[in-house]
């Protein structure tokens, strides 16, 4: 055989390197690649060139320390701790470390080899004090590497102190709320809780009663669970750590016996302020609270509270709303022990019955009826009551139903009068109107309705064609009394002069106090009077001082301005007229035109034309608007408060023809003006002179003046 020539070093199938003397061998830096898998072979040669390849040997590479995590032991330790980590597959060891908090050596507290990664560290070794922790992890190929420091960790074996300071040794408790407190301290990880506990004196097992985990580590204790007697009373005190330290015990007498007491029922039902008495019995009363609550709800309201006896207390029944209640009262004794008493179904009522509604309704108009139905806001008893002045039959009652089987009521208006009393006594007038029509005869009756000085009230005429309507605040209240509104359709005016004619009809709107019976003309805010016609050629009118007076329309409608008694405006509807006074209220024919506007002047000024005028007569005594017209075309129409119109440049000369022409409120049309005619330039004419240009254009002459200065003769 020939001798070895060469060894050929493979990794992962690729050449690594030749080794050409003996004893052949190769480094290999296994930080080149990657970790994982490796296979390696070698190929060996001889000197006459003939090769052979080994087996191939399969290897793990492993250049990565491994990275552990040390499970967070908590902030504070006492005692024997369990440590614990977890680490890379591929650990074979976690040693767990310690250290003074900030710095210095590391310690191993221990080594651990197999899985799970723990160990136990007895706390009692070590000094009380701060420490960091850690764990360290060495892989199978010996790779180390540290978890995150778990830093400034309290080790904590000294026991918190304290004791209690409330209620003192000896003392004698009771009620509900006992305070308890004490002085407590922990010089290490610092009181975490404290806990009283509570035994029989002498014996017994202990039973915690309450329990504090904050500052200053007070606490209340019911003491009514128990029974009156002696208790032994002690804290078991906790800091952070978990330390625990028993306190020194306290002896305290409970007295859970409080005095007695029973609540005077005042009566079944109560109104206005009512005293609520109670008598106590036994020792120690300190005070006897009062209290309510709707009936069942034991929904408890504080009425007040009597600190001595007699006791007692005023309940104003006004500060609650009316209905059926439950009152309580409590006596308490200086321990806080209490006991109480309940009275149960008092009905509180401060409000008089009221009628809420009626068949047939208030201020209706229907075509028959037989009977009158009220309807109560409680049972009520009706009393004094008449039918259009004369006493009527006996109701029938039925709860808050009252039913008068009066028999079939005659046409006309009909009013229900006289009081509703409940079972506390308290009264309250009531009227009810309503008026029986069945549109026969010409005119139909009037109609009645009760009004509201808080809401806005509408009455309808019997026949529909008008309403009138009361808004609220138009009038203030007047104690128990209040405002009734009559609309009353009228044949309409006759009689009529200076161009007017006869409306559809006309309406008579009057109001007086219901109880006390005297009539109201004027009011803050305006009624309005609908008069349900869309008729061309009519004005609203309002009788007054013997005569009718054309209402003026309103700038904007739905309001009256500032100043004015009454104004209308018109919409699909018919005519709205606003009044702050009550009369006779009508729609008139207006057959007469208006006046066409006069002093028709024009001035050209900076700004072009003005055309000024004023207002043409009318029977009305007013108009509507005035429309100026440019040749045939409406340029514009203007209200009461205009006298002027600006039209904009013009020349001399130009062809355009101004004319106006006024139209009154029931829309009759005056003639049109004469054309505005432009004055020629007269300045230094002669009277002769100017006389020819005047009538040239149209004009006549009028009176010639002489005097002031200039050329003698001529026009200056």
């Amino acid at each position: 055989t020939s001798p070895v020539a060469s060894v050929q070093f493979f990794v992962r199938g690729a050449l690594l390197g030749t080794d050409t003397t003996a004893p052949w061998t190769l480094n290999w830096d296994t930080t080149t690649g990657p970790d994982g898998a490796a296979t390696i072979q070698v190929v060996v040669e001889d000197m006459a060139g003939n090769t052979t390849s080994s087996a191939i040997r399969n290897v793990s590479v492993d250049n990565v320390s491994p990275t552990p995590t040390l499970t967070d032991p908590g902030q504070y330790l006492s005692g024997t701790v369990s440590l614990s980590a977890s680490s890379d597959g591929d650990t074979v060891q976690v040693d767990f470390e310690r250290r003074p908090a900030g710095g210095g050596s590391w310690v191993t507290i221990a080594s651990d080899t197999t899985l799970p990664w723990g160990t136990s560290l007895d706390t009692t070794a070590l000094a009380d004090g701060l420490y960091d922790f850690r764990a360290v992890a060495t892989d199978q190929t010996g790779n180390t590497g540290a978890s995150p420091i778990r830093a400034s960790i309290r080790v904590d074996n000294t026991n918190p102190a304290g004791s209690i300071t409330t209620p003192a040794n000896g003392a004698t408790v009771g009620g509900s709320s006992v305070a308890l407190g004490g002085s407590y301290s922990d010089g290490a990880s610092g009181v975490g809780s404290v806990s009283y506990e509570l035994r029989p004196t002498g014996g017994g097992s202990w039973s915690t009663i309450a329990t504090s985990t904050s500052a200053p580590f007070s606490a209340t204790w019911d003491a009514t669970t128990v029974s009156t007697g002696s208790y032994d009373l002690r804290p078991v005190i906790t800091d952070r750590a978990g330390n625990t330290f028993t306190g020194a015990t306290i002896t305290v007498t409970v007295d859970t016996t409080a005095p007695t007491v029973v609540l005077t029922n005042p009566g079944s039902t109560i109104s206005g302020t009512v005293t609520l008495n109670a008598t106590v019995s036994g020792s120690g009363a300190t005070q006897v609270a009062f209290a309510a609550s709707p009936a069942g709800a034991a929904s408890w309201t504080s009425i007040g509270t009597d600190p001595s006896a007699p006791w007692s207390f005023a309940f104003d029944t006004l500060s609650r709303t009316d209905g059926l209640y439950d009152l309580r009262t409590t006596v308490s004794d200086g321990l806080g022990n209490t006991s109480s008493d309940v009275v149960t179904g008092i009905r509180l009522d401060n409000t008089a019955p009221r009628v809420i509604s009626s068949t047939p309704a208030e201020g209706s108009t229907v075509t028959s009826t037989s009977s009158i139905i009220l309807g109560t806001s409680e049972s009520a008893t009706p009393v004094g009551v008449t039918l259009d002045g004369q006493p009527t039959v006996a109701p029938v009652i039925s709860g808050t139903s009252i039913t008068y089987n009066t028999g079939p009521l005659g046409v006309g208006p009909h009013t229900l009068a006289g009081e509703l009393q409940d079972s506390s006594g308290k009264k309250a007038p009531f009227r009810v109107h309503f008026t029986v029509w069945a549109a026969s005869g010409s005119i139909a009756p009037y109609v009645e309705k009760n009004t509201s000085s808080s809401s806005s009230t509408t009455v309808d005429s019997a026949n529909g064609l008008a309403a009138a309507t009361m808004p609220g605040g138009a009038w203030s209240s007047s104690g128990a009394d209040w405002i009734v509104m009559r609309v009353t359709p009228t044949a309409a005016p006759s009689g009529l002069t200076n161009g007017f004619a006869p409306g559809p009809e006309a309406l008579d709107v009057t109001a007086w106090w219901a109880l006390a019976g005297t009539q109201v003309h004027q009011f803050s805010q305006p009624v309005n009077i609908l008069m349900r016609s869309t008729a061309k050629g009519l004005v609203p009118a309002t009788f007054e001082a013997g005569n009718w007076r054309v209402i003026a329309r309103v700038p904007t409608p739905g309001t009256l301005p500032a100043g004015w008694e009454d104004g209308f405006y018109v919409d699909g509807a018919g005519f709205h007229i606003l009044t702050k006074h009550l009369s006779l209220f009508a729609l008139l024919h207006d057959v007469a035109a208006p006046q066409p506007p006069q002093n028709v002047r024009g001035f050209l000024g900076p700004g072009g034309l003005t055309i000024r005028w004023t207002e043409g007569a009318d029977n009305s005594g007013t108009y509507d608007f005035v429309t100026v017209y440019s040749d045939a075309t409406d340029i514009g129409h203007f209200g009461v408060d205009y006298t002027a119109a600006t039209i904009g440049p013009w020349s001399p000369g130009g062809p355009r023809v101004f004319r106006l022409k006024e139209t009154d409120l029931a829309g009759n049309e005056s003639a049109l003006t004469r054309p505005l005619l432009p004055v020629p330039s007269l300045v230094g004419k002669t009277p002769d002179e100017a006389a020819a240009a005047l009538t040239a254009r149209g004009f006549t002459v009028g009176t010639l003046t002489p005097g002031g200065t200039g050329a003698a003769g001529t026009v200056t």
